[in-house]
């Protein structure tokens, strides 16, 4: 499993979010800063010579994405929450639909297993 860690304190709008994501996963100088964007370029995390994504998996592995302050984020932007999380749900389908399971998580800060930096 590989964890990114992600600042949600730094997060105040969707614009905000995108750059975040940007920084941390490596996603291309061409990427939108939108949600179709986000979908394409995490749609792309098992397949390194697309070059969507810095962050890789292979096969049974998941990418852990650790949102630090996530809960807090949660209550001052909470459409932008639930469209990360409608998101990822969306990409996880196209894995599936592959017949790969759940490639991608996401954990608000609560969430976090012990041991992942905050």
């Amino acid at each position: 499993m590989k964890t990114v860690l992600i600042n949600g304190t730094a997060i105040t709008d969707e614009a905000a979010l995108h750059l975040e994501f940007a920084a941390k996963l490596g996603f291309p100088g061409v990427y939108g800063e939108n949600w179709d964007a986000w979908i394409d370029c995490m749609s792309y995390v098992t397949e390194p010579e697309a070059e969507m994504t810095d962050v890789h998996v292979g096969v049974g592995e998941e990418v852990q994405i650790c949102v630090s302050g996530g809960r807090d984020l949660e209550r001052r932007c909470p459409e932008l929450v639930k469209a990360l999380l409608e998101c990822t749900d969306f990409v996880n389908e196209r894995f599936q639909a592959r017949g790969e399971g759940t490639r991608i998580r996401v954990l608000l800060d609560g969430d976090a297993p012990q041991g992942v930096a905050r």
